[in-house]
Order: C-alpha cells, then structure tokens, then sequence
C-alpha cells in the first residue's frame, strides 16, 4: 500500500498569513510573507510586521539569509522596536515556528520581548529542554536567567533539525501570585507556572528581539498578542503553522470559519490490492480526497489470493 500527499508550491494560495487568530496580535512576522501582506521579497533586509504596518524586524547584516518561507538568522539578532501592548493589565501570548539549524551548546533564547510593563520573555533551546521566563524586575539582557522560568520540552537540540510552534502565555507584571504562565508545544500543554510576584514593575523598551547571537536557528513565523489566546485559539494557530510551512502548503486548505484544515490524501495499492477509508463500505485499488490536518485515518485493505502480499 504507497501513500502519497501531493504537492505543487505555491505558498500562500491556500492559506494566507491572516488565517492565523487575528484578535489582540499586535506583531506578525511571516517567512512566507515577510516584505508585506501576500508579498515575499528574496532581497529584504526587513522583516515586515503584518500586524500594524510599524515596527519591522531590522535582520542583522551579514548573519541572515531569506528563503521562500523562513529567515535563517546565523548567530544574529533580528530587532523590531516600537512594540506596545493596548493594555498593561492582561497577559501576553508569544509564539514561533522554527528550528535550530545547528545544535546549540548552551542556553540561548530562540526569542525576547520586553513590551508594555511585562518584561522579558523567551524561549531556550539547549539539549533536552525548553522554557519561557518572566523578568519582574525589569533588569538587564541575562539577569533574568535565574528567575522565574518554568519548563517544558521542546527538545530543540535533541532534535536540531525538527521543526515546533512554540508557545507561551505570560502574565501581567503584578505584585500578586494569582497569575498562571502555561508553556505549550505545538497545540499541546507542557507546563504550568503560577506564584509570579514582582517587587518592582519591569522597565519596558518596546524591544523584540528574534534570534540569538549564541545560535542559529531557521525563524518560519512569530506572533505577539496583547491577551491570553485560549487553549483552541494556540491549537488552531499551531495547525495553521503546520499547513502553510510544509513542504508544500498547497496540499492544504483551510476555513477559517469553521476552525478546519483539511490535508489532501492520495492512497494507491498494488498488486491487485483494493482499499477502503474509514471503515466504509467503498472498495477501490486508488483513494483521492481531504481530511482533517491531525485526525487519524483508518485505511483497511484486502488482498486477492496468490498476489504479492498473499
């Protein structure tokens, strides 16, 4: 039995940058869409924020290279300035789609945000782990490391080459313990972090920076919200991550309305085999239609005497 996806490229045909939750994202960089809305520029030294339209990413020159959907950064930085949330009273959510291009050999962030009244924030990528931390104090670019950071697992140096949407939602910088962090991998919970106290409120820049100069990583998209997206929302958001940086993201469609993307299956037997999806009553030796990205599929089939597979 071969099964085959098909595939012709053509990267934002079926599933634009917009399909992702729109509501309270106040930064968007896109691989794909890097120089603008439905534009990709193989030259820019910008990263373009969808979002506003202010605020672009200035990529760090000579440590950068663009592809048709992500921007390698080579042990450099990209930094967008002039990022504010509407509100300093909810939390923010972060998330990114990328790769380690190498495995990094130390605790180097994958990103850091310092917005609005809430600090730094990020992601580490060393053998094994992965984290988002809260920077209460607002102090300087490593003095957060020690403080207030939860774990998850994200393994991006066990497997430097597999790619993740990585998520994190942050509390609001408070002298409270109510707030609850979470840290998720792809559309699923990895950590819990609650009891987050700060004696005095961060000192924010309005900086976001992409990448580390400790590390090369391989950036397909990031997104900042000011508010908690919800479970669905990150999952949804993740799915659609998925779909549009696949090899080739036309073998996906997408309703945005109906929260679906769909996954084009192609299922050919051989050797005078016959198939049958899902348990139906359908018998044929070919199989051609769409299913939904991430839902199990059950193929039977059923061998004539004397073939190849009898």
């Amino acid at each position: 039995l071969a099964v085959v996806v098909g595939w012709a490229f053509d990267a934002w045909a079926n599933i634009p940058a917009s399909a992702y939750v729109q509501t309270g994202l106040i930064a968007q960089f896109d691989g794909i869409e890097n120089a603008g809305t439905g534009i990709h520029d193989a030259n820019a030294t910008t990263w373009v924020n969808l979002a506003t339209g202010a605020g672009d990413a200035v990529l760090p020159e000579g440590l950068f290279a663009v592809t048709e959907k992500s921007i390698v950064l080579s042990k450099g930085r990209a930094l967008a300035e002039g990022i504010v949330c509407a509100s300093n009273t909810t939390p923010i959510t972060i998330q990114a789609r990328a790769r380690a291009t190498a495995a990094p050999t130390g605790q180097y962030d994958l990103m850091y945000v310092n917005i609005s009244s809430r600090g730094g924030v990020g992601f580490d990528a060393r053998a094994g782990n992965g984290y988002a931390y809260y920077q209460p104090d607002g102090s300087s670019w490593g003095s957060q490391k020690s403080i207030y950071k939860w774990w998850g697992n994200f393994n991006f140096a066990q497997r430097a080459y597999d790619i993740h949407t990585v998520t994190a939602v942050i509390p609001v910088s408070s002298k409270t313990d109510s707030s609850v962090g979470k840290v998720f991998q792809e559309g699923a919970v990895q950590a819990y972090k609650s009891n987050w106290t700060s004696a005095v409120q961060p000192a924010p820049d309005g900086k976001v920076y992409i990448g580390n100069v400790g590390a090369n990583y391989e950036m397909y998209s990031v997104r900042i919200y000011d508010r908690e997206l919800t479970e669905d929302e990150i999952a949804w958001n993740a799915k659609i991550d998925k779909a549009r940086f696949a090899d080739d993201p036309s073998g996906y469609v997408c309703d945005v309305e109906k929260r679906s993307v769909k996954a084009r299956v192609r299922l050919q037997a051989k050797y005078g085999a016959e198939i049958s999806l899902d348990g139906g009553e359908t018998w044929g030796v070919s199989y051609e239609d769409w299913h939904e990205l991430d839902s199990p599929v059950t193929v039977q089939m059923r061998v004539p005497v004397g073939s190849a597979f009898s």
